[in-house]
């Protein structure tokens, strides 16, 4: 039987070939908005894998054209259409999109990475995540130059980049990788190291609860990539005088990934922080 990104893989060929064929985008678009699952609390994530999947397989030839209509579909407005309005789905699968053409298209990385680092600063949240699928794309086809480019974006980007880059590389499958996990570990220290020198008055922006709540679960899964490293840097983090810090380990300990793996580990962090 056919799952749902095959399904929609399925649906979704005619309609990019349409497009190819004879530029007309709006069968795609329909298809798009009209299974977007929006409004509701869980978009269409198969169906965004689907077109990421569909695009990558385009051929080269496709891809200027591909381009442009990602970039189209990602420049719907918050004023056009919020967070759960059925059109701002557009826009979630433009960033998919531009990831997955950057990731099969050489020509295309750093311009994928400049359009989604500017994606990376939307006030929709769903904007963002699509983001971070996007940029695992590029991760887990040009996993140097991308990670490269997130360590800028973590070293002198704003709050909502820094959560970008420190969501992107929490991604499993890219852990599997030693030397990766140990570079988007260091990642997250420098992040970190930043938020935690905010002055206190300055903490009570959206940005900075985005990237808090960011932090507070994509450490631990970064940590489970590198566990030795990983547990040494929360004890560390442990041991900081900082309420935002103190609350993104503890937020970090009650994820079972850090319970299976050292539960005695996790447990000792733990009562550190109660003392």
């Amino acid at each position: 039987m056919m799952g749902k990104v095959d399904r929609h893989c399925a649906d979704l060929e005619p309609l990019l070939a349409r497009f190819l064929t004879a530029g007309d985008q709006r069968p795609l678009r329909d298809y798009l908005v009209a299974n977007s699952n929006l409004p509701g609390r869980r978009g269409n994530l198969e169906l965004l894998t689907a077109l990421g999947d569909a695009v990558a397989k385009a051929q080269p030839s496709s891809m200027a054209r591909l381009w442009a209509l990602s970039a189209e579909l990602a420049d719907v407005s918050p004023d056009e259409a919020d967070v759960n309005d059925p059109a701002s789905f557009l826009v979630y699968a433009g960033a998919v999109a531009i990831g997955a053409i950057g990731s099969v298209s050489a020509v295309y990385i750093t311009r994928a990475l400049l359009r989604l680092r500017v994606l990376a600063r939307d006030p929709r949240w769903r904007v963002r995540e699509s983001v971070a699928f996007g940029l695992q794309r590029l991760l887990q086809a040009e996993s140097d130059a991308t990670l490269t480019a997130l360590e800028t974006w973590g070293g002198d980007g704003d709050l909502l980049e820094m959560r970008a880059a420190a969501v992107a590389v929490a991604h499993p499958p890219l852990l599997r990788d030693a030397t990766f996990a140990l570079r988007a570990l260091t990642l997250h220290r420098s992040i970190l190291d930043q938020l935690a020198a905010i002055p206190k008055a300055d903490r009570r922006t959206e940005p900075f609860r985005v990237l808090r709540k960011g932090l507070a679960f994509a450490i631990s899964v970064v940590a489970c990539g590198v566990p030795d490293a990983g547990f040494a840097y929360l004890e560390a983090l442990a041991g900081v005088n900082d309420r935002d810090v103190t609350w993104i380990v503890r937020q970090n300990l009650r994820k079972k990934r850090l319970q299976r793996l050292d539960p005695d580990r996790a447990a000792a962090i733990g009562r550190r922080l109660e003392t």
